[in-house]
């Protein structure tokens, strides 16, 4: 890698260019640098932004005002996972939008376009709850594994980051990743979410060709595809069968023949695939099954943060300005333990009382509010409820 001694540790602030965003200013204030710790933190304290973001390039001159005069170092490899992006049902419960052009309301995900008039004028609201969290703790826990066992990096070279919203960073910090290129980039991201697979080879490798036929310890997308397979047929029913597309001879055979199916698999016997294929419809519901394994192990990160060599993501440390949570570092080994709602609260819990002006949910982060217009609320809710555009601050 160009210039790699200059990287020696994650940290290295003097080699990032940050950015903030301010509370009663429009747009990025960015092209800062700081030589030390200390001075970003009286910027921080004499500034008290928004949000606060740095780098993940590393550059000669972070600073300086344009891209090339920078004199780009490398970046590391980072992974946005967020629930924004992931299918959840609590969405349908707490998240809402309208279009501000004809006054359409629904809850859920924000469409693209209003789907009564076309506009893509559309004001939402979302939430942060634990099924959010967890879903986004799902793809977290994929994304290391494969980057650990499959991609053979190191965990004390991995860091997780709660965004302080509805996600998680991972930031990897190895220099053997700091040069990829974006189209490097893109292609981890592809591996991740299992993109490309040769469905087909996949079930040639288990018909036991010249290839070496998978096996429930195979390693990477080959072993976890063998396991997946395992798994649906050992908890199989009829109806999740069907649900799947697969057919009905071969529903009726791999219910019928389930313990001597499974034991087969365990010692990398896959014969039984022969019989499924000579079946009506065999060879599609067995690429129906791999397809559905596939969407079970795929994780769903934001391939545009990872490709991006010069991006920006929030600063650990501070404040999310939309949900007053921290960006705080989340121990690998301790991912499942983390309660952001306890974890990642470093605002007081002084009483403070909000006029609801907007549609909340029953719960908030653990907390039952009520249906009252006036709440009494611990300060840190206060400011949720606020920046939400829901409450707003009662006069003493």
């Amino acid at each position: 890698m160009k210039n790699a001694e200059r990287v020696r540790e994650p940290e290295m602030l003097e080699h990032r260019e940050f950015g903030f965003v301010y509370f009663n200013r429009k747009g990025m204030e960015r092209h800062l640098s700081f030589p030390d710790r200390e001075s970003l933190i009286d910027f921080i304290r004499s500034r008290y932004p928004k949000h606060a973001y740095y780098s993940t390039a590393y550059y000669i001159s972070p600073g300086a005002p344009t891209m090339d005069e920078k004199q780009w170092i490398g970046a590391e490899l980072v992974f946005d996972i967020d629930a924004d992006h992931i299918e959840t049902s609590c969405k349908n419960v707490h998240d809402y939008w309208r279009c501000t052009k004809c006054g359409r309301e629904d809850r859920g995900p924000v469409p693209n376009r209003c789907p009564n008039c076309g506009s893509d004028k559309l004001n939402s609201v979302t939430w942060v709850c634990h099924e959010c969290i967890d879903a986004a703790r799902e793809e977290c826990e994929k994304v290391v594994d494969m980057l650990i066992n499959d991609l053979g990096f190191h965990q004390k070279d991995l860091e997780i980051f709660f965004s302080g919203h509805r996600g998680f960073h991972i930031h990897l910090y190895d220099k053997r990743v700091y040069d990829i290129p974006q189209e490097g980039r893109r292609e981890i991201v592809s591996y991740l979410r299992g993109e490309g697979l040769d469905i087909a080879l996949l079930i040639e490798r288990t018909l036991g060709s010249s290839i070496r036929p998978l096996d429930l310890d195979s390693k990477c997308w080959g072993g976890r595809i063998a396991r997946g397979m395992y798994e649906i047929i050992l908890t199989s029913t009829e109806e999740n069968l069907k649900r799947l597309g697969i057919t009905a001879s071969v529903r009726k055979y791999i219910l019928l023949n389930r313990s001597k199916i499974l034991e087969n698999m365990e010692n990398a016997n896959w014969e039984f695939l022969r019989e499924i294929i000579r079946r009506r419809g065999g060879k599609k519901s067995i690429a129906k099954i791999i397809e559905h394994v596939v969407n079970m192990y795929a994780a769903e990160v934001d391939e545009r943060v990872t490709i991006d060599t010069r991006r920006l993501i929030r600063l650990p440390g501070t404040l999310h300005g939309k949900t007053g949570l921290a960006v705080v570092n989340v121990d690998i080994d301790g991912l499942w333990t983390f309660n952001p709602f306890e974890d990642a609260i470093v605002l007081s819990d002084e009483t403070i009382e909000v006029e609801i002006v907007g549609s909340i949910p029953e719960r908030v982060w653990g907390i039952k509010l009520g249906k009252a217009s006036r709440l009494k609320v611990p300060l840190y809710l206060a400011i949720y409820l606020v920046n939400n555009n829901v409450a707003e601050l009662c006069r003493r």
